[in-house]
């Protein structure tokens, strides 16, 4: 994805990127339906208040090795420790 390169391009070698965004569907089928719901009524108000765009949950992990980024961490971030990951935070950092 553009944006990732070009966040990318702006660190120093060994410099880290932090993501924190909702985290890809998973689980069973109930679980995904029900993050599915949750991300388009927050995607859904976000277009009518500000204006953004509606696009997919992005799953950064596919990309960073791409644009010359390492895994370094990946917390999944559940509401009172049950259920689906709503969201995620990752650490990346430059290749030196």
């Amino acid at each position: 994805e553009k944006v990732l390169e070009h966040l990318a391009v702006q660190l120093k070698p060994g410099g880290f990127l932090f993501i924190a965004d909702f985290s890809p569907l998973q689980g069973g089928p109930l679980s995904r339906l029900l993050q599915w719901m949750y991300y388009m009524f927050a995607i859904q108000g976000c277009r009518l208040l500000a204006g953004n765009c509606v696009h997919p949950v992005y799953d950064y992990r596919t990309g960073l090795n791409e644009v010359g980024l390492d895994l370094v961490q990946e917390s999944p971030c559940h509401f009172f420790s049950v259920g689906p990951a709503w969201y995620w935070t990752l650490v990346a950092r430059k290749r030196r």
